[in-house]
C-alpha cells in the first residue's frame, strides 16, 4: 500500500510494516519543495543524513531511501534559504555516487571548505547567491582552500629517468625507464627537475598516454615546449584525475580580510574536463601568486567580464583583481591526433 505523509519527520514516525513506498509532500510541510518518493530498504541500516536516507523510529534493520533519479537539490535536506548552513547537504549529495546533478533553488550558506574526489557531476546554482560568512579558517598559503575543491589522487610510486640525449622541442615522444609500466589511456603527472629559482621547471604537466612506441618511450597528449638537455631528470607519477565536473551559474561573496579568514569559490587539481560557467565573485582572496587550478586539461570556462574583490599576492593585499587567475592558467595543451583505443 502506498501512502502520503506531509513531512520528513512524519516519515520517521511511520511504521514501515504498513507500507514500503511513501510520498512525502514536503520537508517541513507540504509544498515547501522538499520530500519526494521514499521506499523502504531492508537489511543493513544506514546513517540518517536528513535527506536522501531517513531512518525509522520503529525499525532499525533498514531505512527509507529517496528516489531522486540522479538529480538532487538542497531542499531535500530542508535547506530552503541561506539562514541554515548547507554543508552537510552538499557533502551528502556529492558523495552519493547515484547523484550526478545537483541544483540550488535558493541562496545558500557554506561554513566549511569542502574537498572532493568525485567525478561525473554537475553543480548548477542557477544564479543563486552563495555566502561564506563565518567560514572555517584556511591553512596559511594554501591556494586550494576553496569552498569547493575537486582533487584527483596521486600514486605513491614515482618513476624517474635521467636524459642521455636531448628531449627535443615539439616532440610528443617521451623517454621512460620501462614502458611496460605504462598503459594507453592512463594519466601521469610528468615534470622535470628544478632548473632555477625556488620552483622553476621547464616541464610540469598532466598528460595521458596515447601510445607505447618502444621499450623505453611512450607517446603522450602533450608536445614538449622546449628542448631539455642531457642530464635533466624526468619524473612520472600516476594520477587518477577527477573528470567531467561542471560548476555553473553562481553568485559568490567571499568572507574575511586575509588568506586565512578569506574564501574563494572553486579549485581543481589533477582534473580533466573540469568546466566552469558564469561565476560572479565578490570579495575573493587568494593565497600567494598561485592559481587554484593545477594539472588540469580539456577544461572550458565562461565568465562574466569582471569579478570584484581582492587578491593576496606576494607583495601583500591588493584590490586590483579582475577575473580570478585560476581561469587563465594553464594554457590548454595541443590535442594529439592519436587517441587511446
Amino acid at each position: 500500500m502506498k501512502v502520503t505523509v506531509f513531512s520528513v519527520e512524519e516519515l520517521r514516525h511511520l511504521n514501515p510494516e504498513s507500507t514500503d513506498a511513501v510520498y512525502v509532500s514536503g520537508y517541513y510541510h507540504s509544498g515547501d519543495g522538499g520530500g519526494g518518493w521514499y521506499t523502504w530498504q531492508t537489511g543493513t541500516p544506514r546513517e540518517d543524513n536528513g535527506g536522501t536516507i531517513i531512518t525509522s523510529l520503529h525499525h532499525h534493520a533498514g531505512y527509507w531511501r529517496l528516489s531522486h533519479g540522479g538529480t538532487g537539490d538542497f531542499r531535500m535536506f530542508g535547506i530552503l534559504d541561506d539562514t541554515v548552513p548547507a554543508d552537510d547537504a552538499l557533502e551528502a549529495l556529492v558523495n552519493d555516487p547515484t547523484v550526478t546533478d545537483i541544483r540550488a533553488y535558493s541562496d545558500l550558506w557554506f561554513r566549511r571548505r569542502h574537498r572532493f574526489q568525485r567525478s561525473g557531476i554537475t553543480l548548477d546554482f542557477q544564479s543563486f547567491h552563495l555566502s561564506t560568512r563565518d567560514i572555517e579558517p584556511a591553512p596559511v598559503n594554501d591556494p586550494f582552500a576553496a569552498v569547493l575543491f575537486f582533487q584527483g589522487s596521486l600514486d605513491t610510486e614515482i618513476s624517474q629517468i635521467t636524459l642521455t640525449e636531448p628531449l627535443l622541442e615539439l616532440t610528443d615522444i617521451f623517454p621512460v625507464d620501462d614502458s611496460n609500466h605504462f598503459k594507453v589511456g592512463e594519466w601521469y603527472a610528468v615534470k622535470s627537475d628544478i632548473s632555477g629559482g625556488a620552483a622553476a621547471r621547464e616541464l610540469q604537466k598532466l598528460v595521458q598516454v596515447t601510445a607505447i612506441t618502444d621499450e623505453h618511450h611512450i607517446q603522450v597528449s602533450y608536445t614538449n615546449g622546449w628542448t631539455l638537455n642531457p642530464g635533466r631528470v624526468i619524473s612520472w607519477q600516476r594520477v587518477e584525475p577527477v573528470q567531467d565536473v561542471t560548476v555553473r551559474s553562481l553568485r559568490f561573496t567571499g568572507a574575511g580580510s586575509d588568506q586565512v579568514t578569506g574564501s574563494h569559490p572553486l579549485a581543481f587539481e589533477y582534473a580533466v574536463r573540469a568546466n566552469v560557467f558564469g561565476i560572479h565573485s565578490t570579495g575573493v582572496i587568494l593565497a600567494g601568486n598561485y592559481a587554484p587550478l593545477e594539472y588540469a586539461l580539456h577544461y572550458r570556462t565562461v565568465f562574466p567580464a569582471q569579478s570584484a574583490g581582492h587578491r593576496l599576492g606576494r607583495r601583500g593585499l591588493s584590490d586590483s583583481a579582475d577575473l580570478l587567475p585560476v581561469w587563465r592558467y594553464p594554457r590548454l595543451p595541443r590535442v594529439q591526433r592519436q587517441t587511446p583505443e
